[in-house]
């Protein structure tokens, strides 16, 4: 992802998973993608990421009217100079919930 929060890359799984292909997303920002309510969540998670902090998260959400336990890590793309250059996005499901992680990792 792009500092401006533009997605360059998705994975199949992802566009499956959203219900579209790949082209549906590219070039779309974190809130086109995860919508209002969704972006009130890890808009400030990605955010964090952009000032050069790993951060991680968990969160529950409905899709496709199933219950979901997601974990996702937004790592910072930093030039030799730390300078972010963009946001490397992990998402994956987990199959039974965790505790609760730190608010970040570092």
């Amino acid at each position: 992802m792009e500092t401006d929060m533009r997605h360059q890359f998705v994975n199949r799984t992802f566009a499956t998973r959203y219900g579209g292909t790949i082209d549906n997303y590219l070039g779309r920002t974190l809130r086109e993608i995860v919508g209002d309510e969704g972006y009130k969540v890890v808009g400030p998670l990605a955010e964090r990421a952009l000032t050069g902090e790993t951060v991680s998260y968990q969160r529950r959400r409905i899709d496709c009217g199933q219950l979901r336990h997601v974990e996702g890590i937004f790592i910072p793309d930093l030039t030799p100079t730390g300078n972010v250059v963009g946001l490397y996005v992990l998402i994956h499901d987990q199959k039974t919930p965790r505790k609760p992680l730190a608010s970040a990792m570092g």
